[in-house]
């Protein structure tokens, strides 16, 4: 279970990653970088607390994970506000 997890955590980030090679504008780059940023995070957090266990890392592990879920979205949308901004500005 935790190497499949593990698998598709990897799929999810690579794919995202050849996708930011195809020409497109920024919203769409910002777009392709939410789900490595959110689903890596919680596939990879669910595979670690699989392996570990729930010990002492498990708080770290879920702290992060949920971090990384809350702030993504909150991220991305100050990124794209900032470059409609500077299109609006030219």
């Amino acid at each position: 279970m935790t190497t499949a997890l593990l698998v598709s955590t990897c799929a999810v980030t690579w794919f995202c990653c050849l996708a930011l090679l195809a020409p497109g504008d920024v919203r769409t780059r910002i777009h392709l970088l939410g789900p490595p940023a959110i689903l890596g995070a919680l596939l990879l957090g669910v595979a670690l607390l699989l392996a570990e266990g729930f010990n002492n890392n498990a708080f770290k592990v879920v702290a992060t994970c949920a971090v990384l879920t809350v702030y993504n979205p909150i991220l991305s949308h100050a990124l794209a506000r900032a470059d409609a901004y500077r299109r609006r500005a030219r």
